[in-house]
């Protein structure tokens, strides 16, 4: 926490807690010695710096407060918004880091998925052919039963008329 965010912080929290939600900008104070008196060019770098964040409004020497400043004061103030700020930013990166990293899971899961089914199809073409050849052979098998089953019929049958 620097110097410029304990200014914004100490004077937005008076401003907050002025009646109306408006003040002189006289009252702007150093939060380091708050007896401080602070000159013109202070209390002008001080109200710059409010309005630069979008939480005052100046109309001369009259501060409003903005809703936006209303809705940091009420969050604990300047330093607690910027703290909270950092924090969801922090959860952003973390979110965007975790989605990127399941993202690349998901993509070699996916590859991993597409090489098994690779492998998977080789395998079933492997089966297939086996398969194939094995009722091939049972085919052969039947056609050479059956040939031996004639052949011997005829032996059977001829072989008796020479002898």
């Amino acid at each position: 926490m620097n110097k410029i965010d304990k200014e914004i912080d100490e004077n937005l929290q008076l401003l907050f807690n002025s009646p109306g939600h408006q003040m002189w900008s006289d009252k702007l104070v150093n939060p380091a010695d708050r007896d401080d008196y602070l000159d013109k060019h202070e209390r002008e770098n001080i109200a710059n710096k409010l309005e630069r964040e979008n939480l005052i409004i100046r109309t001369n020497e009259i501060l409003d407060i903005t809703s936006f400043g209303i809705e940091v004061s009420e969050l604990g103030g300047w330093i607690e918004y910027k703290k909270a700020v950092k924090e969801r930013e922090r959860q952003r990166d973390d979110f965007s880091r975790l989605k990127n990293e399941l993202e690349t899971r998901n993509l070699e899961l996916s590859n991993e998925n597409l090489e098994y089914q690779r492998s998977n199809r080789k395998l079933l073409d492997k089966i297939n052919n086996l398969q194939s050849e094995n009722l091939q052979l049972q085919n052969m098998k039947l056609y050479l039963g059956f040939a031996g089953l004639v052949i011997g019929f005829l032996l059977g049958f001829v072989l008796p008329m020479f002898f």
